[in-house]
């Protein structure tokens, strides 16, 4: 359950941690007011958004689902408080970008920095969307990783030079 969104990052919802906690729900409240809040990040784990956790985010204007759209319609959203996350654009079956550990829409040496603080575990760093620097696909984040991520970033650098 997510109830405060400022306090868990700049709250692009994907927020799996390392064990493999999905969250299912959007509290009532949970976005109240943010009228600077254009987009959002949602994962296909939520079923269920409560009424007023959208109020008054009358700046939302696009919403990334990673599910399906028959798997949208099957989220419980009531209309009281969620008008402006109904009435924005859905877009369905949403990836992030590989190696987009902070969820900020691109791959760049922010999201190395924030993995090695994590590895070094640097008091309350949180990675937004770990799965994205599992370059190993061993469900493990490791030094490994960040080797590969640094590579990556080397390379996407020579092809933008």
């Amino acid at each position: 359950m997510i109830s405060s969104a400022f306090s868990i990052v700049i709250l692009y919802f994907f927020l799996i941690f390392y064990h493999h906690i999905y969250y299912t729900e959007i509290e009532g409240g949970a976005f109240r007011e943010c009228k600077g809040l254009t987009s959002i990040i949602i994962p296909n784990s939520v079923k269920t958004v409560e009424r007023y956790a959208f109020y008054d985010c009358s700046g939302l204007t696009d919403v990334y689902y990673m599910g399906s759209e028959s798997e949208w319609k099957e989220i419980s959203i009531p209309s009281s408080g969620n008008e402006y996350l109904t009435s924005a654009t859905i877009h369905f079956n949403f990836t992030p970008a590989q190696g987009d550990v902070n969820m900020d829409g691109s791959f760049n040496v922010a999201d190395v920095v924030l993995l090695q603080k994590w590895l070094l575990a640097v008091p309350d760093v949180k990675l937004a969307n770990w799965k994205s620097v599992d370059l190993c696909k061993d469900d493990r984040l490791n030094v490994f990783d960040l080797c590969l991520m640094k590579r990556m970033l080397i390379e996407q650098n020579n092809k933008n030079s």
